[in-house]
């Protein structure tokens, strides 16, 4: 029996995230940090990492610029959600976003450059100086074809390159690729959902950001570096066309039956 819109919305939904915390980096308006922030302004982190202010928040963690006072440097530091940190479920798969990042060498990918799990998990990042590529479109329209081009070009090289290490990354939308100011260098960030033909104990989950997930991977095939090709098509077309959105399982249901609509 046909099922409604709604109908197909809500099984799209529970096939993508169930009763999972949704994965994923969403950056936020940077704010000073106040008191109720997990690590208080001015402590060190690990010994040796001082907060500074809140840059971004996901379903898994939270994302920091601290100071490193060792290397006198700033970075990113992705810390789990304390009320995460309690399941091993989920604290095995940020582990492994380190040692997949970690692994990975590549000018256009977010650079790993530590991570320990005292006093909770985090990762040390570099710190990329910019916003996403799909906040660019939301808020101010991108800004030439030929700067979406050199963009697109430089994720596809960073893509191959994560194939090339046996890793899919599972989630690649405007969302997950940094551009940073002025030069317009792209970096393709956030593996946490990423799958690894390395790891002894392979994910078995789909997910992802709804409208930028390939057909097959949502009526249950498992990903791959095919289904991210199809992701990277999706965001070409997005950024050439200077259409945002596509964050929503409605997003996914209308590209099944039809064209990607602005407001998604």
């Amino acid at each position: 029996m046909p099922r409604s819109p709604m109908e197909v919305e809500r099984a799209v939904r529970r096939e993508l995230y169930g009763d999972r915390p949704v994965v994923g980096l969403t950056r936020t308006r940077r704010r000073p940090l106040g008191a109720r922030e997990a690590e208080p302004l001015g402590q060190l982190f690990g010994g040796r990492y001082r907060v500074l202010e809140r840059v971004g928040a996901g379903g898994m963690a939270t994302v920091y610029r601290y100071r490193d006072e060792r290397l006198a440097r700033d970075v990113a530091v992705k810390v789990m959600r304390e009320r995460l940190a309690r399941d091993p479920v989920l604290v095995r798969r940020f582990r492994r976003e380190a040692q997949i990042g970690g692994r990975l060498a590549h000018p256009n990918i977010v650079a790993v450059l530590d991570a320990a799990a005292v006093p909770r998990d985090f990762i040390v990042m570099e710190l990329v100086d910019g916003t996403n590529a799909g906040t660019l479109l939301k808020q101010e329209g991108w800004p030439s074809l030929g700067e979406a081009a050199h963009v697109l070009a430089q994720v596809s090289d960073a893509l191959s390159h994560v194939h090339d290490q046996g890793v899919v990354h599972q989630d690649v939308s405007p969302y997950n690729i940094l551009i940073r100011s002025p030069d317009v260098t792209a970096k393709l960030a956030d593996f946490g959902l990423a799958s690894d033909s390395l790891d002894p104990a392979p994910r078995r989950e789909t997910g992802g950001t709804p409208g930028y997930i390939a057909p097959e991977v949502l009526h249950g095939a498992p990903p791959s570096s095919r289904s991210d090709l199809y992701s990277l098509g999706v965001v070409a077309y997005r950024l050439l066309a200077q259409i945002g959105g596509g964050r929503t399982a409605r997003a996914a249901c209308r590209r099944l039956s039809g064209s990607p609509a602005r407001d998604e």
